[in-house]
């Protein structure tokens, strides 16, 4: 293997943190392209991200995970309800645990995984434990909005051709009322968890939720990287090896023939 053949594999073992096995993987007599280095690279790289997938898999069905759920939960949690961990028992309820809303709602302007992971499974959560008691609001928002919009029209249609001032009194002495009661049952329905906290879950729920999340998805971390993302990489790493543009390398050009590695 030439000098400078080497040096780029050296190279993509220290950017791609990978290891390649073999001082030379490819077979002698063959004209090895930019595309079959790809090859060999994507391969380690999905060895590596298997592993990692095991390991998660491992780790996340493990017995004693919901344990350690609850732990980072609570901690988590009574590090911005300013109280001692130890005070937090699976029992305490999120609307004990945060009397002051004011620091319910600091802990969800820290904008990291952890949180946006704790936002989305508490909303979930919510949503699941209050099913019926949405459903009932929904079934009343459209009856008031049937009664804003079609009563004071009925009746100002029946009295406003007699009376138009009286019509017009009588339809907005319903209107007004029906505008702002729709508003403030909306808003309860609709409102964020991130505001107050939700009634009558535990920090216990939210940490068994929060394991469920993600056993079942068993990639907190995001999907594995693309092909082409690979391409891109291993191709600007020969570039800065070679000393060239990347957009002058090709799939198809060979190391020794076209791009002259010695």
């Amino acid at each position: 293997m030439g000098l400078e053949i080497a040096e780029f594999m050296l190279a993509l073992e220290d950017e791609l943190d990978i290891h390649l096995d073999e001082s030379n993987p490819f077979e002698p007599g063959i004209d090895v392209t930019v595309g079959m280095v790809i090859d060999l690279v994507e391969r380690k790289i999905r060895e590596v991200e298997r592993k990692i997938r095991e390991k998660e898999t491992a780790e996340i069905m493990a017995v004693d995970y919901p344990q350690k759920v609850f732990e980072q939960t609570t901690a988590i949690l009574a590090q911005y309800a300013e109280v001692p961990p130890q005070t937090v028992t699976p029992e305490t309820l999120l609307t004990d645990l945060f009397a002051d809303v004011k620091r319910w709602r600091k802990m969800w302007r820290v904008n990291d995984d952890r949180t946006n992971e704790m936002d989305w499974v508490l909303k979930q959560l919510t949503l699941s434990l209050n099913k019926l008691d949405r459903r009932i609001k929904i079934i009343f928002v459209c009856w008031g909005l049937s009664v804003m919009f079609l009563a004071p029209f009925l009746i100002w249609l029946c009295i406003g051709r007699k009376n138009g001032n009286i019509g017009t009194v009588i339809y907005f002495a319903f209107f007004v009322p029906s505008v702002f009661w729709v508003w403030r049952l909306g808003r309860s329905m609709f409102d964020k968890s991130k505001r107050f906290p939700p009634h009558n879950i535990t920090v216990s729920q939210f940490a068994e939720a929060i394991t469920a999340h993600r056993r079942r998805f068993l990639a907190p971390d995001g999907s594995p990287i693309s092909r082409s993302a690979i391409e891109l990489r291993v191709i600007e790493i020969l570039a800065n090896t070679m000393g060239m543009k990347p957009n002058d390398i090709m799939l198809t050009d060979r190391l020794v023939q076209n791009l002259k590695m010695g």
